[in-house]
């Protein structure tokens, strides 16, 4: 029987010659060539109809580079097959079906974007036809329960694939008006929700008052993000910043702020905490660079200039034709964009600098 043009998984039938199925890839996933690791054997995939019945689907290695960046997991497809595999006895099982669906170079496929099925394809079922053993061996269940102890793995054996690990799982009962598939679409009435509503890190280890202006502060924020400080807001408002986050000095207003927030800084510059409890924040990397210029006066001994490579290497080039005088080392050199290191780095012994990214550690670009 089909639905409509579609055959369902229930009503395959071997014997047909062709036929078209209505399928959502739950599980998809490769498995790696035993002798050439870096290469894919097949892609396996656990596929389901519209009334919520999976099958497992096969892609061979012949057909990979047909497939592979076409299928996804999540998507739904129609799917036109003609090849109807029996699965090999004795071999673990993804589903209930004895059959799987197998990929090959006349198979032809679109996205489905009116899939009314299951999402995830769960069919739960109790653990006490587990335990008494009335259930085959090698197919794939789904169970929901906590996970009570884990044992380590048992790598005994030197395929990969045979090595174990142990769980200790504790049943879970769902509500008994649940169906098999409402897990897609409802909670389980074992679980509950909770909604964060403290930032706990802020108060770790801090005494009343310190957490009470911490949480001062946060209100006095999200006030001004929602327009409430300043009275009626037409666009423009006046705010009354609080004096203790003000910068006082008109004359040198860089120097008072790295005395604020760095006091002593030659003294404490050997104490790694000092600088994890402390940063300052810019918004522009003009203003970054003129306090770090101001930072390492502060240090003595000899400083010492790293230059960039002030011109382009002719690799990067898109074009056949370029105007040399559009890229002079001037240019080059003057360039200060984010994510960008500036064109010379000054430093001094002593002084500590911040590692912002890995380039290529094995040739020491740092």
């Amino acid at each position: 029987m089909a639905v409509g043009d579609f055959t369902l998984i229930r009503d395959l039938d071997v014997l047909k010659d062709m036929f078209t199925m209505k399928l959502h890839i739950i599980r998809l996933w490769t498995l790696e060539d035993y002798y050439y690791k870096d290469k894919f054997f097949s892609i396996q995939l656990i596929l389901m109809d519209e009334q919520g019945n999976n099958i497992q689907g096969y892609v061979p290695n012949a057909y990979i580079y047909k497939f592979r960046k076409l299928l996804k997991e999540g998507e739904a497809y129609f799917i036109k097959n003609r090849n109807l595999a029996k699965m090999d006895e004795g071999k673990f099982q993804l589903t209930g079906q004895m059959r799987k669906l197998t990929f090959n170079r006349e198979t032809t496929f679109i996205s489905c974007l009116d899939f009314s099925g299951p999402v995830n394809g769960f069919a739960f079922i109790d653990y006490h036809p587990i335990i008494v053993g009335t259930v085959p061996q090698n197919i794939s269940l789904d169970v929901i329960g906590l996970v009570v102890a884990i044992g380590e793995i048992d790598a005994r054996n030197e395929d990969r694939k045979m090595h174990k690990m142990r769980l200790q799982i504790q049943e879970v009962k769902l509500h008994p008006k649940k169906s098999k598939h409402s897990m897609d679409r409802h909670t389980p009435s074992i679980c509950k929700v909770y909604q964060l509503t403290k930032n706990m890190r802020l108060t770790v280890g801090s005494d009343t008052s310190v957490i009470q202006k911490t949480m001062d502060f946060a209100k006095w924020l999200l006030d001004i993000g929602e327009g409430k400080l300043g009275g009626s807001n037409d666009g423009k408002m006046i705010i009354d910043i609080p004096n203790d986050l003000l910068i006082n000095d008109p004359y040198d207003p860089i120097g008072s702020l790295l005395e604020f927030v760095y006091p002593l800084i030659l003294e404490a510059s050997s104490i790694l905490e000092y600088f994890q409890e402390r940063a300052i924040l810019a918004p522009k990397n003009e203003v970054v660079g003129k306090i770090n210029d101001r930072l390492l006066a502060l240090f003595s001994g000899d400083e010492v200039e790293y230059l960039s490579l002030d011109k382009l290497c002719e690799s990067e080039f898109v074009h056949d034709h370029f105007d040399a005088n559009l890229y002079s080392p001037d240019v080059l050199n003057g360039l200060k964009v984010s994510g960008l290191p500036n064109h010379k780095l000054v430093l001094k012994i002593g002084v500590p600098v911040m590692l912002l990214r890995n380039i290529d550690k094995k040739k020491w670009l740092m």
